[in-house]
């Protein structure tokens, strides 16, 4: 069974999430990180533990981002990053094929814990209250 590296590759417009996360990443916990302003910048498509993809603003419908996503990165697990609190949508991203969720109103450390899970091959829906 192939070994699965314990790396995240951070997909965002938003420089200081990405920053901030990937710092959190690599200087907190033994992932390696990188981050990426869009999918297009993504050069050498390898295997990654994770792909952390901020989708904001969050398609209603449709996700093809997350699509072209997981067909760039081949079937590394797809973490959708957001702010959105809707249950519905994230049942329907895990459907469209996202591994999990990750809340922007959570602690870093939370993150990281929820990553590691990801990594593992789990998925992960918050609950939202």
């Amino acid at each position: 069974m192939e070994q699965v590296p314990k790396s995240a590759l951070i997909v965002s417009r938003h420089r200081l999430i990405a920053e901030m996360l990937t710092d959190y990443l690599v200087t907190r916990s033994d992932i390696r990180a990188e981050w990426v302003p869009d999918l297009d910048a993504i050069v050498d498509p390898q295997r990654y533990g994770v792909v952390v993809l901020d989708l904001d603003p969050m398609p209603t419908s449709h996700f093809p981002s997350l699509q072209r996503a997981k067909t760039l990165v081949m079937h590394s697990p797809i973490a959708v990053l957001t702010d959105a609190q809707d249950t519905e949508l994230f049942l329907r991203l895990v459907e469209s094929g996202a591994s999990g969720i990750l809340l922007k109103q959570r602690p870093l450390k939370s993150l990281v814990a929820i990553l590691m899970l990801m990594i593992a091959g789990e998925h992960y829906v918050p609950a939202v209250v």
